[in-house]
Order: C-alpha cells, then structure tokens, then sequence
C-alpha cells in the first residue's frame, strides 16, 4: 500500500512538472486545458498497466490464504 502510495505522488509530481514545462513551452500554441488533455492519457494508460500488472502478484497470496481458511473449516 505505501509502495503504491509513493508511486502515485511521484506520478503526480512528474505530471505536475511536465504540464509546467509544457505550457512554457508551448503557452503561445495552446491553452493549459488543452495541454493537460494532452498530456492525461499518457498517464491514465500508464496507470492502468501499473494496475494491471499489480493484481497477479497478490492473487496467488489471495488463494493461498483462502485455501488455508478453507482446510481448516474442513
């Protein structure tokens, strides 16, 4: 839990420090709305694989542990 907390701070930090750089960059082409549109699905995405990749670690725990509640009712 506290691994994943980092992860998103630090994913809100990089984002944070992007869409800064972004908008001084580019401040005359686009407006900030646009930019944080642009720049939102990357991180969305990247979100979602972390997700993802993250369940099959715990899911063999999962099962164990209900296994073991399972053989001790028996």
């Amino acid at each position: 839990m506290l691994a994943s907390l980092a992860a998103f701070v630090l994913l809100i930090i990089v984002f944070v420090i992007q869409l800064f750089s972004s908008l001084n960059a580019d401040a005359e082409e686009k407006g900030p709305v646009a930019l944080i549109f642009a720049e939102l699905p990357a991180f969305a995405n990247f979100a979602v694989v972390l997700l993802i990749v993250s369940v099959p670690e715990g899911l063999p725990l999962t099962i164990g542990v209900a296994l073991a509640f399972s053989v001790m009712k028996m």
